[in-house]
């Protein structure tokens, strides 16, 4: 913190992607402009595919020697899709990323796919019924929940998964941290294709609203404006 008091004292704003990074820095740095530009996410390339779904099926996305996603997607496994499974016995899982560490490749079974790098993650998610985010700890904006938004997936996320999004619980996503009641959320979309649709749609609304390239560089355009002027 002292380096940063000193070395931000020389700059005219300092940009971060989240309220919480604002509020933290701005305790540290009380004279610093900060503003929150969020993190963006091409809207044109992650749009829904067209694919038919593999129905009932779920998918994670995110780089698997990550621990937060490992420590995630693990205790998911443990814990929330034994629940899920007594309600939907042929549910599918499916985790996609780069670097599976062994406790992740050791979940791949009987109904959970474990792919390791794939070129494209898009055809895999657009296939799932159900985009799920179960992180336990991290910062930051998700990115993967941005993507899924924008590929009009219905997202289950614990509350730690949802940090500096434009959330409205029920609308556009379904927040739940128990596994009894993450796996709840999960049956009940699995079940109303409706409520799914509804969802996915209300995702990806938020995106071009508050996180397409385009939004997220208007905001940014704005910053260089003020300081130039």
């Amino acid at each position: 913190w002292r380096y940063q008091r000193e070395y931000l004292a020389h700059v005219n704003v300092c940009t971060v992607v989240s309220e919480v990074d604002k509020d933290t820095l701005g305790r540290h740095c009380p004279d610093l402009d900060v503003r929150v530009i969020p993190n963006g996410v091409d809207a044109q390339m992650y749009r829904p595919q067209g694919t038919t779904p593999d129905h009932p099926s779920l998918v994670f996305e995110g780089s698997m020697g990550f621990r937060p996603n490992i420590e995630g997607i693990v205790a998911f496994c443990d814990d929330t899709l034994p629940l899920i499974r007594e309600r939907v016995p042929d549910v599918k899982l499916t985790i996609v990323g780069k670097d599976p560490a062994p406790e992740v490749a050791a979940l791949a079974g009987p109904g959970v796919e474990v792919t390791g790098f794939v070129d494209d993650v898009r055809p895999y998610v657009d296939r799932s019924s159900v985009f799920v985010c179960p992180l336990r700890r991290g910062a930051g904006i998700k990115n993967k929940i941005l993507q899924a938004w924008a590929m009009e997936m219905p997202v289950v996320a614990t509350a730690v998964s949802c940090g500096g999004l434009a959330l409205s619980q029920g609308e556009n996503i379904i927040v739940a941290d128990a596994p009894a009641d993450f796996a709840a959320a999960v049956v009940a979309l699995l079940n109303d294709p409706e409520r799914r649709a509804a969802l996915g749609r209300a995702g990806r609304q938020t995106v071009i609203d508050h996180s397409s390239w385009e939004a997220t560089a208007r905001q940014l355009e704005a910053v260089f404006n003020d300081v130039l002027a």
